[in-house]
């Protein structure tokens, strides 16, 4: 499932040895060299990377609505090492069990409906999450992502984002997976069934030999 850790984190992240998540980002870690304005395909990396150019702000209303103390409130263009893990903690839990299947799904689904809701193009061909605050999504004080580069001439939107093609991929093959074991266990039923056909079968010519 390499496919999901890449999706979470990679360069600058990287993913945790011995547990979920991503470690924390080293030192000197800029906003605006980490993430570029749209046009060069540095947002959609990742899903850790993306997160941390929406939500990392000077005033963090875009993912924590201002909280006091909250994580993820920069004074400068320098990301905090700790500030994923601490936006993380501020995140809702699932109150029900949901497959993982339906929950990866329902994750691209509502990232799709989300796109270009809060802000409209500044110029023909931006598609953002989020709000713009400055002049592109860069700034210390936005709170956006430009996924326009995945919406240019000759490419498939939403479906051509890094992280949203790793996805796909681990969902189709999860999915193969279960479609085998599936059959799996319709064919030991199958056998299953045979062999209680074939046990009742002898019992009976069995029962049925004339006795000498």
């Amino acid at each position: 499932m390499n496919d999901i850790k890449t999706a979470l984190c990679s360069n600058p992240l990287e993913p945790k040895e011995s547990a979920d998540g991503c470690k924390a980002l080293s030192a000197g870690n800029q906003k605006s060299t980490t993430y570029g304005n749209g046009s060069d395909g540095k947002s959609g990396k990742l899903i850790g990377h993306d997160f941390l150019c929406l939500c990392t702000t000077v005033t963090n209303s875009e993912c924590v609505h201002g909280e006091a103390g909250a994580p993820g409130v920069i004074t400068s263009d320098t990301f905090v090492s700790a500030t994923l893990d601490g936006l993380l903690a501020k995140c809702p839990t699932a109150t029900e069990e949901v497959g993982s299947v339906t929950l990866a799904e329902a994750v691209i689904t509502n990232f799709q409906s989300r796109l270009g809701e809060s802000k409209n193009p500044y110029t023909a061909g931006d598609v953002y999450l989020g709000k713009n605050k400055e002049t592109d999504c860069t700034a210390t004080n936005s709170t956006c992502i430009n996924y326009k580069h995945y919406f240019a001439n000759h490419k498939e939107g939403t479906e051509d984002i890094p992280w949203v093609k790793k996805i796909r991929s681990v969902v189709a093959h999860v999915k193969t997976m279960m479609a085998e074991n599936s059959r799996r266990r319709q064919a030991e039923h199958i056998i299953g069934r045979i062999k209680d056909t074939i046990k009742r079968s002898f019992a009976e010519n069995f029962q049925q030999r004339p006795q000498w």
